[in-house]
């Protein structure tokens, strides 16, 4: 690796799952707030250089990375590996109910060690997000690169570039549309940004034509 890879991470923006639930795998869109968040989101980064923009395939990441990719002139490109934690026989259930179970606690405080029942372990959702971006550089060496993935997924990435276990991952929030920034080089990897928010009105206000005055 001779050159420095620069990515973007996006989490997809708000979608129509009940927020009291685990969304997990679920094929849920987007709100029409979180298409907006999108818009806005594209807004901002227009003039960007972005020359690839890879998914998550689930609706809501997709649809996500469609809107971006509309505006910033790119084809979408999805990889299984960005997909969501699979949450196994978690997925749809209420964050209520799951608080009393042993096994979620200690997945929420251990999770270098935590699986999902049915689902994955923790440590190769991080396996396979890291790869995926290492193989990123190794394909594209200085492309500015936008990832449009989950929460948790753009968690364990983080956690690993900067060295943090993944027991504290949850110390990292990553908010609906929210942008972090990470460069990858020959010399390590640098996090530059975290959890970037757009707001929807100045992002609009900032790409209205100014109003003449007399």
């Amino acid at each position: 690796m001779n050159s420095t890879t620069p990515f973007l991470l996006v989490r997809h923006a708000e979608h129509q799952a009940d927020p009291a639930t685990l969304a997990g795998r679920s094929l849920t869109s987007l709100t029409e707030r979180g298409q907006s968040q999108a818009a806005a989101l594209a807004r901002h980064l227009a003039g960007a250089k972005i020359q690839r923009v890879l998914t998550s395939p689930l609706p809501r990441a997709h649809e996500t990375a469609r809107i971006l990719a509309s505006a910033l002139g790119a084809e979408v490109e999805p990889r299984p590996a960005l997909a969501e934690v699979d949450f196994g026989r978690w997925t749809g259930r209420r964050f209520t109910d799951l608080a009393d179970e042993p096994n979620w606690r200690r997945w929420n405080t251990f999770r270098s060690a935590g699986q999902a029942p049915g689902g994955e372990r923790m440590l190769d959702v991080q396996a396979r997000v890291v790869a995926e971006l290492m193989s990123v550089c190794v394909q594209s060496p200085g492309a500015l690169t936008l990832v449009v993935s989950h929460a948790d997924v753009i968690r364990a990435a983080l956690v690993h570039f900067l060295g943090v276990s993944l027991d504290h991952l949850l110390r990292l929030e990553i908010a609906h549309a929210s942008l972090s920034a990470l460069s990858i080089g020959p010399c390590g990897a640098l996090v530059t940004a975290m959890n970037h928010m757009v707001d929807i009105g100045d992002a609009v206000r900032a790409h209205e034509p100014a109003k003449r005055t007399s």
